[in-house]
Order: C-alpha cells, then sequence, then structure tokens
C-alpha cells in the first residue's frame, strides 16, 4: 500500500521521498542550467566540441524533466529512469575517454 492515501504513515514516507527527488532533479537541472550559462567547456570536462556538450545538456535537461514528471504521476519507473540518466552521463564520458568502461 505504499504510495497511497490510505496506507497512513507510509503515506507519509512516499511524500517525504517523493519530494526529495523533486528536490534533487531541481537541483540537477539548476546546476545543468548555471552550468552552461557561465562555463559550458567545465560542465563535462571537455573543451571541445562545444556541440556535443551541448546536445548532452539538452538530453539531460530532458531527463530531469522525465524524472521530476515520474515522480508525480509514475513513481514505479523512477528508478529506471535513473538509470537511463546516469548512463547517459557515464556513456558520454566514456566516449570522451574521461572515464574507463565498467
Amino acid at each position: 500500500m505504499l504510495g497511497y492515501p490510505q496506507s497512513g504513515v507510509s503515506w507519509d514516507a512516499f511524500c517525504e521521498k517523493q519530494r526529495g527527488v523533486l528536490v534533487t532533479a531541481d537541483k540537477i537541472e539548476r546546476e545543468l542550467k548555471n552550468a552552461v550559462r557561465y562555463n559550458s567547456s567545465a560542465l563535462v570536462g571537455v573543451d571541445y566540441p562545444l556541440d556535443e556538450a551541448l546536445d548532452l545538456v539538452t538530453a539531460l535537461l530532458g531527463e530531469v524533466e522525465e524524472i521530476k514528471h515520474c515522480s508525480v504521476f509514475a513513481v514505479q519507473v523512477i528508478p529506471s529512469k535513473v538509470r537511463a540518466f546516469t548512463k547517459l552521463i557515464g556513456e558520454y564520458l566514456e566516449a570522451r575517454g574521461k572515464i574507463k568502461p565498467l
């Protein structure tokens, strides 16, 4: 019954976790937007090509929006959305040679 108003204390825990997801997503979104606004080359740890970095930021912002949407309307898919977000970052950094493949 976790996540249903009738579940009492579990409902409060669910709401707290939901707020945590939204707060974290908002922080990530704010950081991405600020990094692009002030220093886009430092955002992903590379100087160029800038178009790839901006494409990544666009994709990451889209993923953050989906996570925020899911936290309200489809909580059951949040884990897969977060994994996809993390994988997107890892794949980009791996392709740029910043990290070794797992």
